[in-house]
């Protein structure tokens, strides 16, 4: 409406006719399935090459529940045997977990096993594997704990309800050692996404107990975790050989490192500690152990100051946190 020299001028809008009157209902509630949690399974375990740059060990926690609905649950871990449990968060994102139906002997780490294969049954029928090729390995794919021992997986094959066949197996990763491997051994798929990591304030040689309780637990479930230093120590050192000639033993080997183990060509891996440092230990039948410091992967002894056979050689690198475990070699 506008007003202008006392005149009133008026637009007019036609109007739509109202719609019909619906009666209205209040609705109903769309509830997902009450499906239960089921049972919280933990594993725990010092693994090498883990990132860890502090000097306390570290324990990789990985958990899962016996079905699918499972999410997650809180972490405590004790180490004075149970007295205190110290909080630790929750875990990580659900686990891929299970156990060994079907074992497999030992093999070299210097080669693909195509020898063995092994038989796993997962915790519920929702946990599935995929296969990885070469490059996707190298890049660190399908990599897993199975029983004490890292190992890497290319080819996976479902063969029944939970139960699946893994092959081309890259054995002894990050310096663990290939042993044969028994049905009922623990496997866990090692993913960052479902990895939590914790530092207890503890020693190397040390038990600390870790317990999880999810919402479909009666009780915590715990494990206990002896740290050996994995997590901080270097590998011990590979290929120790000896030459002997112009009257001296020369001793060599190759050093390894705890955080770097990708595969260059004519490249060493990252040295990881301060400094290089070695301790060789040479031992005979007649004359106390003889420690010898070196900074270098060799070693150059006199034979007269050897004595008789058997001469028994143990080498350790000296990383920033301690000796790694030795290198053996028996003349």
């Amino acid at each position: 409406m506008d007003i202008e020299r006392f005149r009133i001028a008026i637009d007019l809008v036609a109007l739509l006719p109202s719609s019909a009157t619906m009666p209205a209902t209040s609705g109903r509630v769309l509830r997902q399935a009450d499906a239960p949690s089921g049972a919280t399974i933990l594993h725990a375990a010092e693994l090498p090459g883990m990132a860890n740059e502090g000097r306390r060990p570290a324990i990789a926690i990985v958990a899962a529940g016996s079905t699918a609905h499972w999410r997650r649950a809180s972490i405590h871990y004790s180490v004075d045997d149970g007295t205190t449990w110290i909080p630790a968060g929750t875990t990580a994102a659900p686990g891929i977990v299970g156990a060994v139906a079907a074992g497999a002997g030992a093999a070299p780490a210097t080669l693909e096993d195509r020898r063995h294969t092994i038989e796993l049954l997962l915790a519920h029928d929702g946990m599935m594997l995929t296969s990885a090729d070469a490059t996707a390995r190298d890049r660190g794919a399908n990599l897993a704990l199975v029983g004490d021992e890292l190992l890497q997986f290319g080819t996976v094959r479902q063969i029944g309800p939970r139960r699946w066949r893994v092959s081309d197996l890259w054995r002894g990763r990050r310096g663990t050692l290939p042993a044969p491997i028994s049905a009922g051994a623990r496997f866990v798929l090692i993913e960052p996404d479902a990895l939590l990591s914790i530092a207890p304030d503890a020693a190397v040689g040390a038990s600390v107990r870790v317990m999880a309780r999810g919402v479909g637990d009666d009780s915590g479930v715990e494990e206990a975790v002896v740290l050996d230093g994995a997590s901080i120590l270097p590998p011990a050192p590979v290929r120790l050989s000896a030459r002997i000639g112009d009257g001296v033993l020369t001793l060599q080997w190759r050093r390894r490192s705890r955080t770097d183990w990708s595969w260059r060509d004519e490249v060493n891996t990252l040295l990881g500690e301060e400094r290089e440092a070695y301790q060789v230990t040479i031992t005979t039948a007649a004359s106390e152990p003889c420690h010898v410091a070196t900074a270098r992967p060799e070693l150059v002894v006199p034979l007269a100051t050897l004595g008789s056979a058997p001469v028994h050689v143990a080498v350790r690198q000296i990383g920033n946190n301690g000796a790694s475990r030795a290198a053996l070699l028996t003349l």
